[in-house]
């Protein structure tokens, strides 16, 4: 590559005497501007004159002001363009490095998407299959409890029986014992004694029974419970994957209004909905420019809602300015 040529940094602006008295001359426009007074039209025309001149004037002093500017014009943009070529290969650089990395963010946040929605869907499943473990051991569990409870049933039905035959041997032997007969209140006796150990053993079944089925109930409770934690500690043990940020690099997201139709049918549909939602005014705006475009070519003509055309007075600028 070529070396650039140095081009000299220096300039020197001198202004000549001639430009120097124009300048002086035309400091006091203003004030001189201020002493007119128009009373009739000979003066108005004489105002009218001197407006002119003044006008010309500006011309010719930015005329000569573009030329006295032009050394330094030159070096400012002979300055300019030593710096920008690096510039803007830096910003170009810059603009293909963020590129990269806003592709590269897009896939990885595709890819993370996917890996959690995987996760999430093999938690839910997890979850669910959990929970059908849970309902099937509490349902075992409650079968295996009425079991239970039905043999505390029986061993109460067996331990009333046997307090009835207690009983009634009781009443037995008494009666045995009031009319002397002592072998038959011995018989009686001896059943009285065998039908209270039934009633005592059947008592202790039954109680054994109730206390098996409410531990079969609480166990089954407990290890239904322990599916669905162990569950959940498997989801908790492969936490969703979140964004890794790019050191010294920060992105910004924002929301983007994306028009998916063409212009014309937005409007459309903006102001088809107006009647519904007053507020949707506040984006329909009004195209000043083309409406006075319309003002000009329609002149009284014009009909356009809550505008109308209105011919409006300022001062010509003189052809010879």
């Amino acid at each position: 590559m070529a070396e650039q040529q140095q081009v000299p940094l220096t300039a020197t602006l001198t202004m000549d005497p001639a430009s120097q008295a124009l300048i002086r001359e035309n400091m006091t426009a203003l004030s001189v501007a201020q002493s007119w007074v128009i009373d009739d039209a000979d003066m108005a025309d004489a105002v009218a004159g001197e407006s002119n001149r003044c006008k010309g004037m500006v011309k010719v002093l930015e005329a000569k002001y573009k030329e006295f500017v032009v050394p330094a014009t030159q070096i400012l943009e002979a300055a300019r363009n030593l710096f920008k070529p690096a510039i803007q290969d830096l910003e170009e650089a810059v603009d293909h490095y963020n590129g990269l990395l806003v592709g590269w963010r897009e896939q990885e946040q595709k890819r993370i998407a996917v890996d959690n929605a995987k996760r999430d869907e093999d938690a839910r499943k997890t979850r669910a299959e959990a929970e059908a473990k849970a309902q099937a051991e509490r349902a075992r569990a409650a079968e295996e409890a009425r079991q239970k409870e039905e043999q505390a049933r029986r061993d109460a039905e067996a331990r009333q029986k046997a307090e009835n035959e207690a009983r009634e041997a009781a009443e037995a032997r008494q009666k045995a014992i009031d009319e002397g007969n002592i072998q038959a209140a011995k018989e009686a006796a001896t059943r009285e004694r065998a039908a209270r150990e039934e009633a005592q053993k059947r008592a202790a079944a039954e109680a054994k029974a109730q206390e098996q089925a409410r531990a079969v109930e609480a166990e089954g409770a407990a290890r239904a419970q322990q599916f669905i934690l162990e569950a959940d500690a498997s989801a908790t043990a492969a936490p969703r994957e979140e964004m890794r940020d790019v050191a010294g690099t920060t992105f910004r997201g924002k929301w983007v209004a994306e028009m998916v139709v063409d212009e014309l049918d937005a409007r459309r549909a903006i102001c088809a909905a107006v009647a519904a939602r007053p507020d949707l005014l506040a984006y329909v705006k009004l195209d000043l420019v083309a409406i006075g475009r319309a003002a000009t070519a329609q002149k009284k003509l014009m009909n356009i809602p809550g505008f109308v055309a209105k011919e409006v007075h300022s001062p010509a600028k003189s052809k010879g300015a």
